[in-house]
C-alpha cells in the first residue's frame, strides 16, 4: 500500500529486493519481471524474500528511478512514435555512408567511361584488326570517312551496312570489336583529376567523394552505439506497439496485455536512459551534418587543389583501385620517402586509425629535417585528419596536424 492507503498503479518501480534496477508492480503485488534502464532488457527474476524494510508493500513514491510507464492510449502512442522516429533516424544515419559510397562509385564509373570513350574516339580504326587477328576488311569503312574506332561505333551497324562492300557480318563484327575494345579500355583506364580542364563529370565525382567523406566522418564515431540502440528498439517496439492502442489491449488476453505493458515499460526506461538520450543527440548532430549543402564546382576544384591526396585516397577506396604509391606520398623523392617510412610512429592514443597517406604525412611531420607541413609545394594538411595525438617511439606524445603530401613537390627535405 502507498502512504495514502491506496495501491500504487501498475508500472516499473525500483526493485525492492535490490538485486535489479527496476521491477514490475502489477497493481497488487511485485512480479518476477525486471528491467534495466541501461539496456532496455526485460528478464525474469523471481521475487523471493524481500528485505524486512521493504515488506510486501507497493512503492510509495515516484522518484527519478521509480518511473511509472505510460498507460495504454495517447501517452503510449506518443512514446512509441518517438521511439520509431529515433529508429528511423538511426537507419538513415547508418545507411548514409554506403549510399553515398555507391553514388560516388557511379560517378567514378561515368568518369572512367568518358575517358575510355575519348580514347576510343581518337583511336585509329586499324586497331580493330588487332582484336580480330586481321580478319576484318576495314578499307571501305575508312574510305567512307570512319577513320577511328569511335566514329565507326557511333555510325552503328545499319549505317555501315549501307556502304558498298560492307555486308551484315562485317558490320556486326566491327561494332562488336569496337564495343569490346571500349569495355576493355574502360576497365584499364586510370582516372586522374584534371584541375586545368575541370570536366563537369569530374566535378560531380569530386562532389560525391566529398559527400561520402562527410558521411564517414559524421557516422563512424557513433556507428556502434547507434547499432546497439537500434537492436534494443527492435526487440521492444513490437510488443510495446500493442499497448499504444486501447482497442488492441481490450481484445488481447491477459498474458498479451501483461507482455505489452512490460514492453512499454521497458521502452519507456530505454528511451529515458542516459545512453539513449546521448545517442539521440549525437544522431541529430550527425544528420544535420549530412544535410549540409555541397560546394559549387569552382569551390570543389579549389578544395581539391588544397586536399588532392585526400581526394585521391577516397578515389582509390571508392573505385577499389590499387593504391597509387607515388600519389599517396605526394610524389616525394624515393630517398626521402624511405627515411619517412623508417621513422617510428606511436599511434596508441589515436581514437581512429590513420589511412596510409595520413600515417605517411604524420611521419613526415615528425621525421627530423623534413620541415614543417604546409605550403603549396609541401605537405598539405588534411581537414579530415584534423589534429591527432601521435609521437615518435620513446618520446612524449604531442598534438599536431596529420600532415599530408601535396599533389606535387620537388623540394621537400631541402
Amino acid at each position: 500500500m502507498t502512504g495514502d492507503g491506496t495501491s500504487a498503479p501498475a508500472g516499473w518501480y525500483r526493485d525492492p529486493t535490490g538485486r535489479q534496477e527496476m521491477r514490475w508492480w502489477d497493481g497488487n503485488s511485485w512480479t518476477p519481471h525486471t528491467a534495466s534502464s541501461r539496456s532496455g532488457e526485460v528478464f525474469e527474476d523471481p521475487i523471493g524474500p524481500l528485505a524486512p524494510s521493504a515488506g510486501e508493500e507497493a512503492p510509495d513514491s515516484l522518484g527519478a528511478a521509480d518511473r511509472q510507464a505510460p498507460g495504454p492510449g495517447p501517452s503510449a502512442r506518443a512514446l512509441v512514435a518517438r521511439a520509431r522516429a529515433l529508429r528511423a533516424g538511426i537507419s538513415e544515419a547508418l545507411t548514409a555512408p554506403d549510399l553515398r559510397r555507391r553514388k560516388a562509385r557511379a560517378a567514378f564509373e561515368t568518369v572512367r567511361s568518358d575517358i575510355a570513350r575519348q580514347q576510343v574516339d581518337a583511336m585509329p580504326l586499324a586497331r580493330l584488326k588487332e582484336t580480330t587477328q586481321g580478319r576484318l576488311r576495314l578499307g571501305v569503312i575508312e574510305s567512307a570517312g570512319y577513320r577511328t574506332v569511335g566514329a565507326a561505333a557511333a555510325a552503328g551497324q545499319y549505317r555501315l551496312q549501307q556502304l558498298n562492300g560492307v555486308g551484315p557480318q562485317t558490320a556486326t563484327q566491327v561494332i562488336a570489336a569496337a564495343r569490346q575494345l571500349e569495355a576493355a579500355m574502360t576497365q584499364s583506364v586510370r582516372v586522374r583529376f584534371d584541375p586545368d580542364q575541370r570536366p563537369p563529370s569530374q566535378a560531380q565525382l569530386l562532389s560525391e567523394l566529398r559527400a561520402y567523406e562527410a558521411a564517414e566522418k559524421a557516422i563512424s564515431p557513433l556507428h556502434d552505439d547507434a547499432s546497439l540502440l537500434a537492436d534494443r528498439l527492435d526487440e521492444i517496439l513490437t510488443g510495446a506497439n500493442r499497448a499504444s492502442s486501447r482497442l488492441k489491449m481490450f481484445f488481447s488476453g491477459r498474458r498479451r496485455r501483461d507482455e505489452a505493458r512490460q514492453a512499454l515499460g521497458a521502452l519507456d526506461a530505454l528511451m529515458n536512459s542516459p545512453e539513449a538520450e546521448t545517442t539521440d543527440g549525437r544522431l541529430k548532430n550527425a544528420l544535420a551534418a549530412l544535410g549540409q549543402p555541397g560546394l559549387d564546382p569552382s569551390d570543389l576544384w579549389q578544395d581539391y587543389e588544397k586536399r588532392a591526396v585526400a581526394y585521391n585516397g577516397l578515389l582509390i577506396e571508392v573505385g577499389e583501385l590499387e593504391s597509387d604509391l607515388d600519389a599517396g606520398q605526394g610524389f616525394v623523392p624515393a630517398d626521402i620517402a624511405a627515411r619517412v617510412h623508417a621513422h617510428p610512429l606511436d599511434a596508441s592514443l589515436l581514437e581512429v586509425s590513420l589511412r596510409g597517406y595520413q600515417a605517411f604525412g604524420a611521419k613526415f611531420a615528425l621525421a627530423p629535417g623534413q620541415g614543417h607541413p604546409g605550403g603549396r609545394d609541401g605537405i598539405r594538411q588534411d581537414n579530415r585528419g584534423a589534429r591527432s595525438h601521435v609521437s615518435p617511439a620513446g618520446r612524449r606524445p604531442q598534438t599536431l596536424p596529420c600532415g599530408l603530401p601535396g599533389q606535387r613537390t620537388d623540394q621537400l627535405g631541402t
